[in-house]
């Protein structure tokens, strides 16, 4: 199987997600932030929930297609076209950019706790009361919309249904992950890098974390975060008010009990010295993102 579809194709599928019932979604909520920064931890958390949906990645099928990109000429009509498709290509797909189902990703494989808790869970790929779509595109959200010069303030007015979602890892954490899968070249500034600095990379995925900083200022309500060091059972009553979905009892249960976090790396005192420094001078009209990404190596 090829990995890309032709347009084609593409809007073979457009055309037939027209069919796809979502007059009970509440809530559409779109990932923001670097990769390798929780973002697969928290689709495959989500998806546990018995009313949530979730689409991995599918960015290359969606960006660029007028009839369900949300993010060219946005409205309310664009975003419930742009919510039938993502729930018809939840449902299948494959692993990697190519995207669908957050089953394929590697949350999912065998002998983790992911794996485990959604067998326990007994649900199916396609949820039969959606009630939330949460999207994971993450850092490609973040590049289309500065690249494309849009306010994410403009579009959260023109819907309530919108919303979005960053997790925070540790940034050096993450920097050192991006750097051992080449994902660091999607960050900005690093595209054509070889072999870039952890420094370099902290910085990148500093600059991306106050640009979500600086966005929630302007409407907070519709903005969530959750740090890695504080992630807890409240963590997740938290996210399910956001997101206008019940907290589940069961979800809550099986969520926790595949709360399965990496440890982190161990990192030079002089790197960790400049994470201080940057964090610093970029979060000072920040305080809370300041407190919690400087809690990682205090």
């Amino acid at each position: 199987m090829t990995e890309k579809l032709s347009d084609e194709e593409i809007r073979a599928e457009i055309k037939e997600s027209l069919d796809v019932d979502v007059a009970g979604v509440r809530s559409v909520c779109l990932t923001l932030g670097p990769y390798r920064n929780l973002t697969t931890w928290t689709a495959a958390t989500l998806f546990l929930h018995p009313h949530v949906q979730v689409l991995n990645h599918a960015g290359n099928r969606i960006l660029g297609q007028p009839e369900v990109d949300l993010l060219d000429d946005f409205s309310p009509a664009k975003l419930t076209r742009f919510l039938q498709y993502a729930v018809q290509l939840s449902g299948g797909g494959r692993r990697g950019d190519f995207g669908g189902s957050i089953t394929h990703s590697h949350a999912f494989d065998e002998g983790h706790a992911m794996k485990e808790a959604f067998d326990e869970a007994g649900l199916p790929e396609v949820k039969e009361e959606i009630q939330s779509l949460f999207w994971k595109e993450s850092l490609q959200i973040n590049n289309q919309v500065r690249k494309r010069d849009l306010s994410l303030a403009d579009l959260l007015a023109a819907d309530a249904r919108l919303r979005f979602l960053q997790p925070i890892r540790n940034p050096l954490d993450a920097a050192v992950s991006n750097i051992q899968t080449g994902h660091f070249k999607r960050l900005r500034g690093l595209r054509k890098v070889e072999e870039p600095s952890v420094n370099r990379v902290v910085r990148a995925i500093l600059f991306e974390l106050k640009w979500y900083a600086d966005n929630r200022a302007q409407m907070p309500d519709r903005y969530f975060h959750f740090f890695e060091h504080s992630l807890s059972r409240d963590t997740l009553v938290q996210l399910a008010a956001f997101l206008e979905v019940e907290p589940d009892e069961k979800w809550l249960d099986l969520a926790e009990s595949a709360m399965e976090i990496k440890p982190g790396y161990d990192h030079e005192p002089a790197v960790v010295d400049r994470y201080r420094k940057l964090v610093g001078e970029s979060f000072a009209e920040h305080p809370e993102l300041k407190a919690g990404l400087l809690a990682f190596v205090d």
